[in-house]
């Protein structure tokens, strides 16, 4: 019992390290868009620190498997074009 109990303490500590690492590189975005943008899974997680608006005339692409983290700003105003298509093993997730 005690060995498995060190087995799961062991997990959990490196799941908590990857999430860490996977934060640490994480790309904060937030304003308005005034030129073409494409976000990819090396991008990811993509996390807003504000609304953002994609401008008239810009397109924003979002790569299929791509987390999209807007936290509480619950903003995302598209008055160009968004194309996120996911897939069905590599979701896009807001």
């Amino acid at each position: 019992m005690k060995s498995l109990a060190g087995v799961l303490l062991a997990l959990t500590l490196l799941v908590s390290c990857l999430a860490i690492i996977q934060t640490a590189n994480a790309v904060t975005v937030g304003g308005i868009l005034t030129a073409d943008t494409h976000w990819t899974m090396a991008d990811s997680p993509i996390v807003f620190n504000r609304s953002l608006t994609v401008s008239n005339g810009v397109t924003l692409t979002i790569d299929p498997g791509v987390t999209v983290n807007m936290g509480s700003y619950y903003s995302l105003q598209v008055n160009g074009v968004l194309n996120a298509v996911g897939t069905a093993d590599n979701q896009i997730v807001f």
